[in-house]
């Protein structure tokens, strides 16, 4: 309607409903006797059958007495205003089924992302118990000094097949748990020029064995304390030292510590591994940390590997705040560096850990370990593992075995397998911290349980220690020597020199 059309017109002239212009009057008398303003939002349909949204304003007009003598009203179309509004509401709807549609996909998602996690560690189970009896038995027939020069060669074959499984089946769990995010870090006092050292001992036999030379340099103090989660450092630099074993062929690996700055509390700890392999094209750099792959010109059948441990090398530095990088030259060699922020928690004056050079066999002459293992063939290899290192072993197969064994015997160190009948491992090992004689007595875990969750569980109950199965003598030994003490009162390594 046009403004003349308007002026001068009622209620009627509008060409609203009557129910309409009855609630008009209504809010018009309620004004005028209050005195008052009203607005309100309505939407009448006129008889032309149109359907407009108005705002309806109306105020009293009063005299200077303060008596009403009438009202002005105004009508203002937001019909526009009301039609956008429908529509942001309808698209509102339609994100919120799209939200919930994606919430579900991403609990779904979640789900199976666990639901594989929890199907690698049952993999990663199964396979690692007799992974643990092929490794030992292998062990023990190459100590045969009467097998023939073939049959040996043959057995270090299946050895060497059955501890690349082992690698194989590690990362992929690792790589399982951090898609998930379910790999944690649990950070403690340690000293990282032990724990490098450590490492080293371990790996160094894998250099001999290529002849390579092993070096370490560093710039850290021994026995300053970081807080650090040293079993994930030495997954790291076990990684890195592995890399570079496996591409060089000759020359040298060195290992440098190097502290730097300070910054923010935490001070900048640089770990470099430098090989004289073949070096890295510079087009490849960025492909070395991708999984499951392998730089061209590396042949995998030489070389071996499922392109896996530097790919999760790189996830670990990251889920430690650091960062990894690496330096190259086609025909010199590579420098992997890894910068770690940690904060200093203070320095260790007491005797240094054990090393796989202290850990001679002979000095654990005399101590009393109790094994609890069901499997058959796995009691076969600990037991042999055992004996070399001259330690008197009593084997028992159950939870509920071990318990009443130590009830009944006096034993330095107990061996514990988790998953075994009668009672298992973790309550095993409560019941016999329940005993008073026993609860300093250390309880280390022989197990195939992988997940760290576990592992923490596992401590929780009275647990020191945890060696995953396939058990490696070299971690065995650096376990014993961090519990023996001679019959004299003397630990290991005062008579090591």
């Amino acid at each position: 309607m046009s403004v003349d059309e308007v002026r001068g017109g009622t209620d009627y002239d509008l060409g609203f409903l009557e129910d309409q212009i009855e609630f008009f009057h209504t809010c018009d008398r309620e004004v005028m006797t209050s005195k008052t303003s009203l607005t309100n939002v309505v939407e009448p349909q006129q008889r032309d059958g149109q359907t407009a949204w108005l705002s309806t304003s109306k105020a009293p007009v009063l005299d200077r007495a303060g008596e009403v003598t009438g009202l002005i009203g105004v009508y203002t179309d937001i019909t526009h205003l009301k039609d956008a509004e429908h529509q942001l509401q309808e698209k509102m709807a339609a994100l919120s089924t799209s939200h919930g549609a994606l919430v579900e996909d991403r609990d779904s998602a979640r789900r199976a992302m666990r639901a594989r996690c929890q199907r690698m560690a049952n993999v990663s189970h199964e396979l690692r118990t007799p992974m643990n009896g092929i490794i030992g038995l292998c062990a023990e027939l190459a100590e045969d000094h009467d097998l023939p020069p073939a049959a040996r060669h043959l057995v270090e074959i299946v050895r060497h097949s059955a501890q690349s499984l082992r690698v194989v089946v590690d990362d992929l769990l690792d790589l399982s748990k951090i898609d998930e995010r379910k790999l944690e870090l649990y950070p403690r006092p340690s000293c990282i020029a032990t724990e490098t050292r450590e490492t080293l001992s371990l790996m160094r036999p894998l250099a001999t064995e290529k002849g390579l030379e092993l070096a370490l340099k560093t710039s850290v103090p021994e026995g300053v304390l970081f807080n650090l989660d040293a079993n994930r450092y030495a997954q790291i630099l076990r990684n890195l030292l592995g890399n570079a074993i496996k591409f060089t062929d000759s020359g040298c690996i060195t290992v440098r510590i190097l502290a730097g700055s300070s910054r923010a509390g935490a001070e900048e700890i640089t770990l470099e591994v430098e090989d004289t392999g073949p070096g890295i094209a510079s087009d490849q750099l960025d492909l070395v940390f991708e999984e499951f792959t392998q730089v061209a010109g590396c042949d995998r059948r030489n070389h071996g590997g499922a392109g896996l441990g530097l790919a999760i090398t790189k996830r670990l530095v990251e889920l430690m705040e650091g960062r990894l990088s690496v330096e190259s030259c086609v025909g010199v060699g590579s420098i992997f560096k890894v910068l770690l922020p940690l904060s200093r928690v203070g320095d260790s004056h007491g005797p240094a850990k054990q090393t796989a050079a202290t850990c001679a066999p002979p000095e654990f002459d005399g101590m009393r370990v109790l094994v609890a293992e069901d499997n058959i063939v796995n009691q076969r290899v600990i037991v042999k593992l055992l004996e070399r290192m001259d330690v008197a072993v009593t084997v028992v197969e159950d939870g509920a075995a071990a318990v009443e064994s130590v009830r009944r015997n006096k034993f330095d160190l107990v061996l514990m397998d988790i998953q075994m009948p009668k009672l298992d491992g973790v309550e095993a090992t409560r019941r016999i911290r329940q005993i008073p004689r026993m609860a300093s007595t250390p309880i280390v875990a022989l197990t195939a349980s992988a997940l760290e969750s576990d592992k923490e569980r596992f401590r929780s109950v009275g647990i020191e220690e945890v060696i995953a199965k396939p058990i490696d003598s070299r971690e065995l030994a650096l376990c014993l020597g961090r519990f023996y003490t001679k019959p004299n009162g003397q630990d290991a390594q005062d008579n090591s020199s």
